[in-house]
């Protein structure tokens, strides 16, 4: 009804920076509900509308459009743009900075937004870019903290979580410390400015519980899930898809600290939500209840950190809040066949032995190899996994990134006389064909 052709029709004057606002509107609606190509088009229709008015309200709207076509391209996962999108916007609102603050640290927050984005993904590519990234990330959102002050709790709550976010991903002991004190201050903040029934708190209690479960401050941490469990059950409803995610990561708390029968509520409300919901997590819902079950039974013991593991008859698996493939690194299991485990061949004249398990992470299933030398500590086994020929395999580290080796399928590993190691980790596609060959010196 705002655009040129519609106005004219009804005899009406274009008032083009009202028009751009509404498309602006209609645009966070569509980012709201993940239409983000046609949130981008909105958002490119605005500036558009706006583009030969030199008033300060229609700057504010472009930049505001530029700012939202930012954002739509990080959530769509176009970061590389994202950035160069958010910069561009800086700019802009650089010249404007002495009239109109407010909108050049609007701008300042959309690009440590993207900046972060970016990071992430530049991690997970093990790009040596991250850490730079995430410095540069940080230190913008620390200007926008310091433009706000102590007045608005609002908007210091929200850029107080995206810093928590990326100082949790810089990972060091002082930037996890830094985080929590950030996430908890930004819990307060937001209790004070939306009331304590927010739903946005359970998103920030959420994930100030992961943070204080890296620090390895577990009851901390279950009282952070607790809360954004109870929030989300009440504000959302007992059957929200958000309620078995949330009830799935407090039992995989509890269990990490040895209470498995509370983790056991936790889990078997989790898998029912999920089976309702026929969400996705259902698959791991399930196993992360099988799993804790099978503790509770003695088949499973689980190494709670501190010190070596004790070698065990039984599995021996170290359990996070997320049920990431890190978790992988930590996979111990016995040489002998025990229903989750296959011994696949002996080498070293019967002195060894490499032993495959499946498990499913998040409905993804990986194979894990381990080696067991059980020679005595002066010996070395050294093994080469040749997978050519497979088909829907790759190899991947701790963090679920694939491992390239000159092009192939190939996996190695050392290990001493006494001791197990992870030979490697293979994600599976849900079609799949694994072959292998092994080469080994004893």
């Amino acid at each position: 009804a705002r655009a040129p052709a519609a106005c004219e029709a009804l005899g009406e004057p274009y008032r083009p920076v009202r028009h751009a606002t509404l498309l602006v509107e209609a645009a966070e609606v569509e980012v709201l509900g993940g239409a983000y190509d046609l949130a981008e088009s909105l958002y490119v229709q605005a500036e558009e509308a706006v583009k030969d008015s030199t008033s300060v309200v229609a700057d504010w709207v472009r930049n505001t459009a530029r700012g939202g076509r930012a954002k739509a391209a990080r959530l769509a996962g176009d970061y590389e743009r994202a950035y160069e999108v958010a910069k561009e916007a800086l700019a802009a609102a650089e010249k404007r900075r002495k009239a109109a603050p407010a909108e050049y640290f609007a701008a300042l927050n959309t690009v440590a937004a993207a900046a972060g984005a970016l990071a992430d993904h530049d991690a997970k590519e093990k790009k040596s870019t991250a850490k730079k990234r995430y410095a540069t990330a940080a230190e913008y959102l620390r200007e926008v903290l310091a433009y706000y002050g102590d007045g608005d709790d609002d908007k210091v709550s929200a850029v107080s979580c995206n810093l928590a976010a990326v100082l949790e991903s810089i990972g060091d002991d002082k930037a996890l410390r830094e985080a929590k004190s950030i996430s908890e201050d930004a819990i307060a903040r937001r209790i004070r400015a939306s009331g304590a029934e927010a739903i946005e708190l359970a998103a920030l209690r959420n994930n100030a519980a992961t943070i204080c479960h890296k620090l390895g401050e577990l009851d901390d941490a279950i009282g952070h899930m607790t809360a954004a469990l109870g929030l989300t059950e009440k504000v959302q409803g007992e059957h929200h898809p958000a309620v078995a995610r949330r009830a799935g990561n407090l039992g995989l708390l509890l269990q990490s600290k040895g209470d498995l029968e509370k983790a056991e509520a936790s889990f078997v409300k989790a898998l029912a939500v999920a089976e309702q919901n026929k969400d996705p997590y259902t698959a791991q819902a399930r196993d992360n209840l099988d799993l804790l079950r099978r503790e509770k039974s003695g088949a499973v013991s689980v190494h709670r950190g501190g010190g070596t593991a004790p070698k065990q008859k039984g599995t021996v698996l170290e359990r996070g809040t997320a049920a990431d493939v890190s978790s992988l690194a930590d996979v111990v299991f016995p040489p002998k066949p025990d229903g989750a485990a296959t011994e696949v061949a002996k080498l070293a004249k019967g002195k060894a032995a490499l032993v495959k398990r499946e498990v499913a992470v998040e409905g993804t299933r990986y194979a894990v190899f381990a080696l067991y030398n059980n020679d005595g500590p002066e010996s070395t086994v050294e093994i080469t996994m040749k997978f050519a020929g497979s088909e829907g395999v790759t190899i991947v580290d701790e963090q679920d990134q694939p491992i390239k080796k000159k092009k192939k399928l190939e996996a190695t590993a050392s290990v001493e006389g006494g001791a197990v190691g992870i030979v490697a980790r293979l994600r599976l596609e849900p079609s799949n064909s694994l072959k292998f060959k092994i080469a080994c010196s004893h």
